[in-house]
């Protein structure tokens, strides 16, 4: 029992650690102190580039996007794949990339919620001009006959899916 407690108290000082050192971090948009001499300086430190300039700059270092491409976007519906689109569209209206169009695969699983994320895309599909390719499947059958789980199956069906959208469409 007391060597329970041991490891306990060690993994809790570890993480106050951890946590002690991300709050020790400065702050992006704060102003930061420096000495200089006797005095104490303050300099502002510029804004961080935010989401989108993260997005781009990591675009720009892997060489993901060139100004020819058409990109096409997976569109779940959830926060992160809408926020990729509408960066996207900024990206193609900048005229970095040639086009975008979403795609976006209904798996059959969740019943109303699925088909309210459907209708979200479509909905901001129709509003930012974006093309949008949707598939509907049956995941759970699917799995079944190949003997496979969920998951695995909705991942192999979303991958093939997206790939024959980006052959036959031409992104």
């Amino acid at each position: 029992r007391c060597e329970k407690e041991k490891e306990k108290r060690l993994a809790d000082s570890r993480f106050s650690a951890i946590v002690g050192v991300i709050r020790r971090r400065p702050k992006p948009f704060r102003q930061r102190r420096r000495k200089v001499g006797r005095k104490v300086a303050y300099r502002k430190e510029a804004a961080p580039a935010g989401l989108a300039g993260k997005a781009a700059a990591f675009a720009r270092r892997e060489a993901l996007l060139q100004p020819g491409d058409r990109v096409l976007a997976a569109v779940s519906g959830g926060a992160d794949s809408v926020a990729l689109l509408y960066w996207l569209c900024a990206e193609c209206a900048a005229g970095r990339v040639a086009g975008v169009a979403a795609a976006h695969l209904h798996h059959g699983l969740r019943g109303e919620e699925a088909d309210r994320d459907e209708a979200f895309v479509r909905r901001l599909c129709e509003k930012r001009g974006v093309p949008l390719h949707i598939r509907r499947e049956d995941v759970g059958a699917r799995a079944k006959e190949a003997g496979e789980g969920i998951e695995e199956a909705g991942r192999r069906l979303r991958y093939a899916f997206f790939d024959e959208i980006a052959r036959t469409e031409g992104y």
